[in-house]
């Protein structure tokens, strides 16, 4: 029952708004090429041809849209792209949660000048089980289905929304639809685009996408302070208004990758005194990567390599990745670690200097932004921090006066607020350690573009992301990460991923309200344009 030129199927979705008896679902509101308004990309369906030569590779400049429903995974989005030429502009680090998960959450990639994948939607189609009444304003606009439900008929009592920008890609004087009513309203689509699920069921996305592309990943050891000289503030000019530091603008996406014990973790010097190992992962398109055994070869031979270290390269990368994907391997690592606890902060260490070796890969963009480990590899929550000074902090909001409530109110660029959340996971595992409990991963950072969804993470400021990781079955893995979060938002203004956290952190105590002053209003109900549903 899939929609004629969606992507994928969404198992089902259809079925809910299908009426008792009836074999016609009654969701079919993909967007029509020629309801777009002028000067919109163009709306690229299943089975066309994208609108640049087959011949051409500029993926940054060549971009259009696509409509997929929204419970495709994120593996199958990109290789259904992939046969039409069309990529995504970003990835978090694993391709098996669906695409809606990815958008509700404000689910990143790492990049300073990349937003989450919610900032790549241009257009959604949401069911509701009553009826939205749009608040109608000078922007605001409304084309209401030609057929829709009656809410006196209970087996008919679904409805359905596309939801846009009001400058949005459909010209509203186009757009005719039987069952889905046109709102075309900035603060209904910001508010309802990152909402993680509790606006309604959403079945379609329209999203912004690139030409197919790949990927150089390029690893590089250092230590944590030589991170901190690198990410300290560059000069202010036209081009770079607040300052964001070199290594983060000259490469497409940034990563760096922390250990929370001293380089040297048995030391008597003391866990302060120390500086702590970190690897940095720059990674930049390219020209179509062959990455072939043949192809391998023979670019070794033309004198840019020799033959033997490509092939120990290969040897360890492809070695790393397909034991990655091994269940087993983490079983015994755990098993290890909670047999001589002792060794962890070795073992994590190791862990961190091996990603100097396999961070080192080239290939396709969905691949290498994939992690590539197994499903059960560990545990992780994630924690957000802004990267911009606040301006015009509020003492009242506590900790979380370090973000700024709007975009005026961003400054210029810091990385103090990041490094202190760095510092407080360090203390933190510096004193669980006396008791014999350990983290048991590296720490992952990245960086983000501003958002301007009032609930997303990076709203209101350029932010940078700390993971915490723990192994799978490892002693109170989850407790841990229970408790780091707890003192990373207490201690620094932290703000949890709203897909990657625990259930003990809720909106109690005016916590959302704390740690997104003002968006709140902006996003219940639905920006303020929506009144009470019926």
């Amino acid at each position: 029952q899939s929609t004629d030129g969606h992507l994928i199927e969404t198992h089902g979705l259809n079925t809910l708004a299908q009426a008792p008896g009836s074999s016609v679902p009654p969701i079919a509101a993909q967007l029509e090429p020629g309801m777009l308004r002028a000067g919109s990309l163009p709306l690229v369906r299943q089975g066309e041809s994208p609108p640049w030569p087959s011949t051409s590779y500029s993926p940054v400049e060549h971009k259009a849209l696509v409509e997929s429903e929204s419970g495709i995974t994120i593996l199958d989005f990109a290789q259904a792209l992939e046969k039409m030429d069309l990529a995504m502009s970003n990835m978090g680090g694993a391709s098996w949660q669906t695409l809606a998960g990815y958008v509700s959450t404000s689910t990143h990639g790492s990049g300073i000048g990349l937003g989450p994948v919610c900032d790549s939607v241009r257009s959604l189609v949401l069911v509701t089980s009553g009826a939205w009444k749009p608040s109608l304003g000078s922007r605001s606009r409304v084309v209401r289905a030609t057929a829709p439900p009656s809410a006196s008929v209970p087996s008919a009592s679904v409805y359905v929304y596309r939801i846009e920008p009001y400058d949005g890609i459909t010209d509203a004087s186009r757009y005719s639809h039987p069952t889905a009513t046109l709102i075309q309203n900035d603060d209904a689509f910001r508010a309802v685009v990152c909402s993680f699920g509790s606006m309604g069921v959403v079945y379609s996305f329209v999203m912004e996408v690139m030409q197919f592309y790949w990927v150089r990943a390029v690893a590089t050891q250092i230590t944590w302070s030589q991170a901190l000289s690198e990410l300290q503030p560059a000069p202010v000019t036209r081009d770079n208004p607040h300052g964001v530091p070199a290594v983060l603008r000259n490469h497409r996406n940034v990563q760096y990758f922390w250990s929370p014990y001293p380089k040297d973790p048995y030391s008597n010097s003391g866990a302060g005194s120390q500086d702590h190992l970190a690897v940095r992962l720059e990674v930049d398109i390219v020209p179509k990567v062959q990455t072939s055994f043949v192809a391998s070869v023979l670019h070794a031979l033309q004198g840019q390599e020799t033959v033997a270290r490509v092939l120990f390269d290969m040897a360890i990368t492809e070695g790393y990745f397909a034991v990655a994907d091994l269940q087993i391997v983490y079983e015994v690592t755990a098993l290890i670690m909670d047999m001589a606890p002792a060794l962890i902060p070795l073992l994590v260490n190791s862990a961190l200097q091996s990603q100097a070796t396999v961070g080192n890969r080239a290939g396709k963009w969905y691949e290498v932004y994939n992690l590539g480990t197994a499903e059960n590899a560990g545990f992780a929550s994630e924690y957000a921090f802004p990267l911009q000074r606040n301006k015009a902090p509020d003492p009242s909001l506590g900790s979380f006066q370090v973000w700024p409530k709007t975009a005026s109110q961003a400054g210029g660029w810091t990385v103090a607020n990041l490094d202190a959340g760095v510092q407080s996971f360090a203390g933190t595992t510096a004193a669980m350690r006396r008791d014999r409990q350990y983290a048991t991963s590296p720490l992952g950072i990245r960086f983000v573009a501003r958002s301007d969804k009032p609930l997303s993470m990076m709203h209101g400021s350029l932010t940078g992301m700390i993971e915490l990781d723990m192994a799978y079955g490892t002693f109170a893995y989850q407790e841990i990460l229970r408790t780091q979060g707890w003192r990373l938002m207490r201690d620094t203004g932290a703000r949890f991923h709203w897909g990657l956290n625990f259930n003990n952190q809720t909106g109690a105590n005016n916590l959302i309200g704390l740690m997104y002053p003002g968006s709140r209003e902006k996003w219940l109900p639905g920006g303020g344009q929506v009144k009470n549903q019926t």
